[in-house]
């Protein structure tokens, strides 16, 4: 089990990293930049525990560094990533902070999320179709926010085929089976910490591929401008993956 006490001290201390209260938006409700604040320090400590597990296993097994600080190629970043609201909460609120909500921004997010919806994972990764959050320069602009799912992709070689999860030089799945229980705690806390401060109703928050959960999130701060239950509405209406969209996301490619 969590160790609730412990986890509370390691999200103050967490709450204070001033790459955190540098994305604060005055224009949302001071309550809503708390609570993200918050939902982004569980999601840095789950993260980061996942990472550490991730490395401990591939330096293990291989050896050596991960050699994702040689590799030259943005190939991690073809990956199709599911996120939930509590993770794509802070990455909207910091893409708002760089002036990214823009109509041509959300309208890529909107095609993006229904192409990963429609085909299985391993076909889009072979589109090499770069992240909508990468800069010019291929650098990650929510690398602060960034997913517990990319926080845990690491791979040992410079060949971006195998940043694939399912090559046997990533250590991704294996690493993910050990940190499984204590990120579905820290999610499940954020949610709650989420349900309290709006009083949301939804029994539970979706889970979306990346571009289609933060667009789900400009949305919802379009309404915050509007009053708190609108921001509350937002978010209960976000739409999650449905069976069929998972279905037709783990098919195996023929």
């Amino acid at each position: 089990m969590m160790d609730i006490e412990k986890l509370n001290q390691e999200v103050e201390r967490i709450m204070g990293d001033p790459e955190i209260r540098s994305a604060y938006d005055p224009t949302l409700p001071r309550t809503l930049n708390a609570a993200i604040d918050r939902m982004q320090a569980l999601s840095s400590y789950a993260g980061g525990a996942v990472s550490d597990l991730v490395l401990q296993v591939g330096r293990s097994k291989f050896g050596e560094e991960p050699a994702c600080g040689r590799c030259t190629s943005p190939a991690c970043c073809w990956q199709v990533v599911s996120v939930t609201l509590m993770e794509a909460l802070p990455i909207a609120r910091a893409l708002r902070h760089l002036n990214q909500d823009t109509a041509k921004f959300l309208a890529r997010l909107e095609d993006l999320g229904q192409w990963q919806r429609s085909m299985n994972a391993a076909a889009w990764f072979n589109m090499h179709e770069p992240c909508p959050f990468q800069d010019q320069q291929n650098r990650c602009m929510i690398y602060a926010q960034r997913p517990i799912a990319c926080r845990q992709h690491f791979a040992w070689t410079p060949d971006p085929l195998y940043c694939r999860g399912d090559s046997p030089e990533s250590v991704q799945a294996r690493t993910l089976r050990l940190a499984v229980e204590m990120v579905i705690d820290t999610i499940l806390l954020a949610e709650q910490s989420l349900r309290v401060s709006f009083g949301i109703h939804r029994e539970s928050l979706p889970v979306n591929v990346l571009p289609t959960a933060v667009l789900s999130c400009f949305r919802a701060f379009a309404a915050a401008t509007r009053g708190k239950d609108d921001f509350r509405r937002a978010l209960e209406q976000a739409p999650a993956l449905t069976p069929a969209d998972l279905e037709v996301m783990r098919a195996v490619a023929s």
